[in-house]
């Protein structure tokens, strides 16, 4: 997922994952660079493009897109922002995306974080962390050859680069496949200029 810019130019800022989301699904203009191409007359046309979520896993994988160009000379740097997951479950560590989600749920789609990557250090030198939630509830930091206790509010932090989920109450999940796109997790949606 991207992160959105922060309010104020140069000053970093905690996120909430929805504004993350919200950025993600955002529609988008393909113009002259990006024209999209017409199944019937097979023209090159300007449209808009919009993704939806439609069918959800019973784990879902965050990845928090942290490098990035910026400025005229796109020099590549880390951003460093915490991104909250918002009021999802009583523990502050859940994630609702009702909001989302462009068909009806059979299950509620809630899910609870029960991992992390962390990144820590710079673009071109770094570390990786894990924490990850025993079954008991209890928080763990692996980090390399240790394994230490943690309290669960330190689990979103300004170094988290990918996040864990599983759904609560999950179901069974259907079959993906490139040839039943009824079954993908998501929808896109691509609408010409003329239908707009």
């Amino acid at each position: 997922l991207p992160l959105p810019k922060a309010a104020a130019a140069g000053a970093a800022s905690d996120l909430e994952l929805a504004h993350c989301l919200e950025e993600f699904m955002a529609e988008e203009t393909l113009d002259e660079d990006n024209l999209w191409r017409c199944p019937r007359c097979a023209d090159f046309k300007p449209a808009a493009k919009q993704f939806s979520l439609w069918k959800l896993p019973p784990h879902l994988v965050v990845h928090l897109k942290r490098f990035g160009g910026s400025g005229s000379g796109r020099q590549m740097r880390k951003r460093s922002e915490a991104v909250h997951l918002g009021s999802g479950s009583d523990s502050g560590l859940g994630l609702d995306l009702s909001p989302f989600v462009g068909s009806e749920q059979r299950v509620p789609p809630k899910y609870e974080l029960y991992a992390a990557c962390n990144h820590m250090g710079s673009l071109t030198s770094g570390h990786y962390v894990a924490c990850v939630k025993h079954r008991d509830g209890n928080w763990w930091l692996c980090n390399d050859g240790r394994v230490t206790p943690m309290a669960a509010s330190q689990v979103v932090s300004e170094d988290n680069y990918m996040l864990f989920f599983r759904r609560v109450q999950a179901m069974r999940a259907p079959r993906q496949s490139f040839s039943n796109p009824s079954n993908w997790p998501f929808r896109l949606s691509i609408i010409p200029d003329q239908f707009k």
